[in-house]
């Protein structure tokens, strides 16, 4: 193969690579809002849904919490593997056409910050709808929850 091909090669892989992780964090935010929006209507039924023993309440929000943060930190760390193996490639191209592409993955990996770790955001707002969820469906009974 001539530079010119090794070049072609690196830039499609790591063009693959950055379409692979586009495609993850799609699907991640469609499954997110997707709960969120089950949650949220949850919330706004609390008052129509059949008594259940609040334990039992509890117990069914912790596994939806437990499930969506396992979900969704190992969906965020195979996020930035998708990342890193893009930038991995561009160095690459750079290597037969004298460009900088990139900067290299390990100042990357250095430079990044907690939040880039872990999907803050999204586990902030699962808590908060399960706890929201939580409280209006135990005191669904009070006037202002039934609105009377």
């Amino acid at each position: 193969m001539d530079a010119m091909d090794q070049f072609d090669m690196h830039y499609k892989l790591a063009e693959f690579y950055r379409q692979v992780r586009n495609e993850r964090r799609q699907h991640e935010w469609r499954l997110t809002l997707g709960l969120w929006l089950t949650l949220a209507a949850g919330i706004v039924a609390a008052k129509d849904l059949p008594p259940i023993p609040i334990c039992v309440v509890i117990v069914f929000l912790l596994v939806v919490f437990a499930f969506h943060l396992l979900w969704g930190v190992l969906n965020f760390k195979l996020r930035n593997r998708d990342a890193d193996r893009a930038y991995e490639h561009l160095i690459r191209a750079e290597e037969f056409s004298g460009l900088v592409l990139a900067e290299h993955s390990d100042d990357l990996k250095k430079k990044r910050k907690l939040y880039d770790k872990v999907p803050f955001f999204e586990m902030l707002g699962t808590i908060l709808l399960c706890l929201a969820f939580g409280i209006v469906y135990y005191f669904k009974e009070l006037p202002i929850i039934t609105g009377q």
